[in-house]
């Protein structure tokens, strides 16, 4: 059985509301599971630099906490979202779009604290 849901979530950027730039940030726009362990996100790299060795250090880590099978796809490759090989490999510069998956019990959590992640660090730059 397959069932695919899609939304849009606004996510409050405090920082960047005070610098008169955006208050809301799209930052997911289509997600799809598999009876909830499999999920899909898109998302867009927000950062002046993009997602490069410090960044990208913070975010494999980050995914190394969640059992869920990670990964990145970007210009029909995948990429581990724990490897920071894979995901220096992946060229997530300022602008850059992929798709964030994945698979197992935490896939949820896991995407949606990646996702947050990926706000923090352009809300960082400000």
């Amino acid at each position: 059985m397959f069932l695919q849901v899609s939304f849009s979530v606004p996510i409050w950027v405090p920082s960047l509301a005070k610098s008169g730039g955006p208050s809301m940030v799209s930052i997911c726009a289509e997600t799809s599971f598999v009876l909830g362990s499999q999920m899909k996100c898109e998302v867009e790299i927000l950062n002046s630099l993009g997602l490069h060795a410090r960044p990208a250090a913070q975010f494999v880590k980050t995914a190394r906490q969640f059992n869920s099978k990670i990964s990145i796809c970007r210009g029909g490759n995948v990429f581990s979202a724990r490897s920071i090989l894979d995901l220096l490999s992946a060229d997530l510069g300022c602008g850059a779009k992929c798709i964030l998956e994945a698979e197992g019990t935490d896939a949820e959590a896991a995407l949606q604290r990646l996702q947050q992640l990926l706000v923090e660090f352009a809300a960082q730059e400000e």
